[in-house]
Formats: C-alpha cells, structure tokens, sequence
C-alpha cells in the first residue's frame, strides 16, 4: 500500500495545488526562523486558502502562543513540533489544534514508539531538516505504526524505504530546486515511484 506522503517546506501556491494533485495527503509550511524554507504567514494562509487536503505548519521548539497565533492567523489545524517543547502538546488538541510531535531519531527507542499512544510522530534526524537519512534498517520490516519518515528521502531512495512499510513519508529537500521551491520533474518522480505499491 502506498504510504501517506506529506510533501513539506512549501512556499509557493502553484507548488502546493501540484503536490495535491498528484496524490500527497499532506502539505507542509515551515514556520522555524532558522530554515531556508521558512514561510511568511502570508503565504502559508494562501496556500491554505487553496488547499484541499490539510496543510501542517512546522515550528522548532515554539511558545504556546505562538503556535496558536499562527493558526488562527493561517487557519490551519495541525502542526508539526520538532525540538524542545516546553508545554504539552496534548493542550493543543483542547483548542482543536492536532499536534504531530517530531522525534530525533538517534535519540529514540523504537520500542518505545511503537507502543506510544502518542499519534501522529515523525522520525528525523536531529531536529529536522538536514536532508540526511537516517539508517532505516533500524525500522525491521515494519515502520511504527502512525509514525512519519523523515530526512535525505528522494525519489531516488524511497524503493529502499518502502521496504520498510512505513506509515507515511515527509520530505522537502529531495523534490526542490532550491529551498521552499519544488522541482515539478523530481516530484512527479516520486509519484511514479509511489504508484508502483499502491
């Protein structure tokens, strides 16, 4: 079966209805000040404006307010946290905010995350970003449950991870021309790539 695929660090309206139309569940604006794709709240509400599928504002260790902030300015309902939270995101969840809560990687115990009632997550390396992968070996046959792959996926690689089973895929670096641009070639690549498990 097809994973769900989140295609992130959007910036632009054309690149977000062209990601939708080709099959992604998911569309992703980063918000993070420290990121060559960051969006301005202007752009993430057009592109929410348009979107038909949800759209996932990303942040790095955020203030509360500012998440809710940013969401009502946008209208957007889920976000993506990577980093160090100082609040529980759960409190998200009682002003009708969904929360994926990103982890590092290296620093988690697949154990852990398979039995976590803790739904959505992404795994990433670091704090995210990096467009390195991680060693999906560590996955075994099968990706957690509800659990989002993240870091260096291309068209190129992702037959490799699909043998995983993952969930879902998030990507960014590896369908752009340059950061918060997409490359319409590379992305219908990894469509093609995606149909052939469907």
């Amino acid at each position: 079966m097809m994973p769900r695929v989140k295609i992130c660090g959007l910036t632009r309206v054309e690149d977000a209805r062209l990601a939708q139309s080709l099959g992604a569940d998911l569309l992703g604006c980063v918000l993070a000040a420290d990121s060559p794709r960051r969006a301005s709240l202007r752009q993430v509400a057009a592109i929410r404006a348009r979107a038909a599928v949800p759209v996932v504002l990303v942040f790095r260790a955020p203030r509360f307010e500012a998440v809710i902030g940013a969401c009502r300015a946008t209208g957007v309902e889920r976000v993506q946290l990577h980093g160090d939270i100082e609040f529980d995101p759960g409190a998200l969840e009682h002003v009708g905010i969904r929360a994926y809560r990103a982890i590092a990687v290296e620093r988690a115990d697949l154990r852990r995350v398979r039995a976590s009632a803790e739904r959505p997550v992404v795994l990433d390396v670091g704090g995210g970003g990096t467009g390195r992968t991680f060693d999906w070996n560590r996955l075994g046959s099968l990706a957690p449950a509800h659990a989002f792959i993240a870091g260096g996926i291309t068209p190129g690689n992702v037959g490799a991870l699909l043998r995983h089973a993952p969930y879902g895929i998030d990507l960014a670096s590896g369908v752009e021309r340059r950061p918060g641009v997409v490359d319409p070639a590379q992305l219908r690549a990894l469509f093609g790539r995606l149909r052939g498990v469907r």
